[in-house]
């Protein structure tokens, strides 16, 4: 029954900590600075109901299983990474089931992996964060457990494996790889972009980490993004952009 504010001070210029905006963080160099990279998938979404919990089912039927997309998946990581002993990530499921699914096929590649979710016991997550930091793996695969309130500083790749409608949920995905620490120069964010419907509206989650307007986007994801705070970079293949 608390203000959420009146647990935080104020900011030299006397706005609260707490409305702390993800591209003023990102001038102001509180976070790292993240390169995104949309990568076209094909996989067929077009019958995905987002008004139902954000598509969740019908992700789930889709995702989970898809041996094409966890291919093209690795592919990307292969062209973004030049490095896979040098990749700390996260990789953001849509299921318990794709991330199990996931998990095994990025070890398959040669990518050690686990799946972490609510239903993992507390040893497997206690020992998840501490094997990542070491590079005894490389990844994890997770459910619903790391969106928020999680500090894991080591982070420096970012896998987005459900697509999503929520802005608020795009953001809090981003924010897990923005922690500063020593080495890390960015965070690298790779999406995977299927055939939506004509509805799904990209302009939401882009609007919520660049500041910029609708208008602005249509322009920036045609010319290529200028206007982002320094060390950032957006970009989308020609399928994708399409």
């Amino acid at each position: 029954g608390r203000q959420l504010a009146d647990y935080f001070d104020q900011r030299a210029d006397g706005s609260p900590a707490v409305s702390l905006r993800i591209w003023d963080a990102l001038d102001q160099q509180l976070v790292a600075p993240f390169e995104y990279y949309a990568s076209a998938d094909d996989t067929d979404l077009s019958k995905v109901r987002w008004h139902r919990g954000d598509g969740r089912e019908d992700l789930d039927n889709v995702l989970s299983g898809d041996d094409v997309r966890a291919r093209a998946v690795i592919n990307a990581i292969d062209h973004y990474l030049p490095r896979r002993d040098d990749m700390k990530a996260l990789a953001f499921c849509v299921s318990v089931r794709h991330a199990e699914f996931m998990a095994r096929k990025f070890t398959e590649a040669g990518i050690p992996a686990v799946a972490l979710s609510g239903d993992s016991t507390n040893e497997q997550r206690r020992d998840a964060p501490r094997d990542l930091a070491s590079g005894r793996i490389r990844v994890v695969c997770t459910c619903d457990l790391y969106n928020e309130g999680v500090d894991l500083p080591e982070v420096n790749t970012l896998l987005f494996l459900r697509p999503t409608q929520s802005a608020v949920l795009f953001q809090q995905q981003l924010g897990r790889g923005l922690r500063l620490v020593a080495g890390k120069d960015a965070c690298i964010v790779l999406d995977f972009v299927g055939l939506y419907r004509d509805d799904f509206r990209f302009d939401h989650l882009f609007q919520s980490v660049t500041g910029l307007s609708r208008k602005d986007l249509d322009h920036e994801v045609e010319h290529g993004f200028s206007r982002l705070p320094a060390g950032c970079h957006i970009q989308f293949d020609r399928v994708a952009k399409e």
